[in-house]
């Protein structure tokens, strides 16, 4: 199924290069599989990194049977785009589309918690992780993260601060509050930030360019990286 959708998506991109470029998705639940789809992907198809879940079917992304796909995508230097999926706590989040509201933007605190303090940003520090959705509720917690692995996981796992492995991601503007903008801007750099839309669905944002550039506190060229210029030298565009 993995094939056959990086296949439809190159075919896609093939029509109008001008216009698009290609993500792939991987088998996560086969990570050797995976990895071996990541060479084909990138080296054959020209997709320029890949998405994938926050989670495996609930197995976090800090799990050792993940390193295979990890030291792969590390090597060809292509991004890891992350978009929260089955997010945690479903049965007290079904109604009053919590699961969207707060689900989705915690679980992808989980991936990137696990990515960080699991290990995976210190065995692999050259991974390129970009998180949607203004990197969920990482930038607001970011200071609990680094206070708890001081005082409680301080040791040979990781070996510097969690907040300063958090500066290594990416993350979209999808955050629906400019106040919301510039602390992510502030957390994550301005050179690490792109613009989201979540389109076609209704959580998008109607024309986020130009809700970036009435911001208010965004320079000239701090707008021309998010809207574009970043995404050009993470994408290799």
């Amino acid at each position: 199924m993995a094939k056959k959708v990086n296949d439809v998506v190159a075919a896609g991109v093939a029509k109008h290069p001008d216009r698009f470029s290609g993500l792939a998705v991987a088998p996560l639940s086969e990570p050797e599989t995976a990895a071996k789809e990541m060479e084909r992907a990138v080296k054959e198809l020209g997709h320029r990194g890949v998405a994938i879940g926050s989670n495996v079917d609930g197995v976090n992304l800090d799990a050792p049977e993940f390193g295979p796909f990890f030291k792969t995508v590390e090597a060809l230097g292509v991004p890891i785009f992350i978009h929260p999926v089955n997010a945690l706590g479903a049965d007290r989040l079904a109604k009053n589309e919590l699961n969207n509201f707060i689900g989705f933007v915690t679980d992808t605190a989980v991936a990137a918690g696990s990515l960080i303090f699991g290990g995976v940003m210190k065995a692999f520090p050259n991974l390129k992780i970009y998180l949607a959705h203004g990197g969920g509720t990482c930038p607001f917690i970011r200071g609990r993260w680094d206070h708890g692995w001081e005082h409680r996981l301080k040791g040979p796992k990781i070996d510097k601060a969690p907040s300063e492995y958090l500066k290594l991601f990416y993350a979209d503007a999808l955050v629906h509050s400019k106040q919301s903008l510039e602390y992510v801007v502030d957390v994550f750099g301005k050179d690490h930030i792109m613009v989201g839309t979540d389109y076609p669905y209704d959580m998008g944002h109607p024309d986020q360019p130009a809700w970036i550039r009435d911001s208010g506190f965004l320079s000239t060229s701090s707008v021309e990286a998010i809207l574009g210029g970043t995404s050009e030298k993470l994408f290799s565009l």
